[in-house]
């Protein structure tokens, strides 16, 4: 009876040691496999490998080279001689004006201007001007500052064109002339105010300044043989359109 309790016990034990040994490789393999699923559960998912840096890419918007701006400006007008009814030299106007813009490098842009200022003063004055404009920063900045340098022609002409014989618009061409033209340079700058991707907002100041010859219709001959300087400066505050292209690229800022 002895034996076969003791042969028992040897029995229990033998299997509480493979019960152990066994318990033992479960735990060994959870750890390496980073921890054991519970009964029912689906495993989690390995974690994928970094993405290459070639494979990242996005959406950005990149810049064309033509931009088109209009903008009014106001002119403080000085003149060496008398211009108009009343022989004014120095008057305010408002007058429009319209660019188009080709980028040639980061820095600099090609710039043609037409303006056109026929509200206030004693003369209605226009001009075709074609230039350079130097902007620093890149195009997605908000804030841009800019300089501007033009040369072009400039007509002008008084803004009533009645004659003596005239019984209804009345008035007379002062000084003997009817218009003047020549030719003039503009140098100023001022700031451009990003409002989107596509608009920008421009102030800026310019001067101006023309060498101007007058032809006579009528009356006395001109002064200096109708030779005569016309300077101005102008305030203005317009807006820019630039259209953009989205295309997908690597994952770093456009220039």
């Amino acid at each position: 009876m002895k034996q076969w309790i003791q042969w028992g016990r040897m029995r229990a034990r033998f299997a509480v040691v493979l019960a152990v040994l066994a318990l033992g490789a479960d735990v060994v393999e959870a750890q390496r496999v980073g921890g054991r699923p519970r009964i029912g559960s689906r495993p989690r998912p390995a974690p994928l490998p970094p993405q290459p840096a070639a494979l990242k890419r996005e959406l950005r918007y990149v810049q064309l080279p033509l931009a088109f701006e209009s903008y009014p400006f106001t002119s403080f007008v000085t003149s060496s001689v008398g211009l108009g009814p009343g022989s004014s030299t120095s008057w305010s106007s408002l007058g429009f004006g319209s660019r188009v813009s080709l980028r040639l490098t980061p820095l600099f842009m090609a710039t043609f201007d037409v303006t056109s200022s026929v509200l206030g003063g004693p003369i209605a004055s226009g001009s075709a001007e074609l230039g350079l404009r130097a902007q620093r920063g890149g195009w997605d900045q908000r804030v841009r500052p800019f300089a501007d340098i033009r040369y072009g022609y400039v007509r002008t002409a008084n803004s009533s064109f009645g004659t003596y014989d005239d019984p209804f618009l009345g008035g007379s061409f002062v000084n003997g002339f009817q218009y003047s033209d020549g030719w003039g340079g503009v140098a100023g700058g001022g700031l451009s105010i990003g409002l989107g991707t596509r608009w920008f907002m421009t102030t800026g100041v310019h001067a101006t300044r023309a060498d101007m010859r007058s032809y006579q219709v009528t009356g006395s001959t001109p002064p200096g043989d109708g030779r005569y300087r016309l300077d101005a400066v102008r305030v203005l505050v317009g807006f820019t359109y630039n259209p953009v292209r989205a295309i997908a690229s690597l994952s770093q800022p456009a220039r």
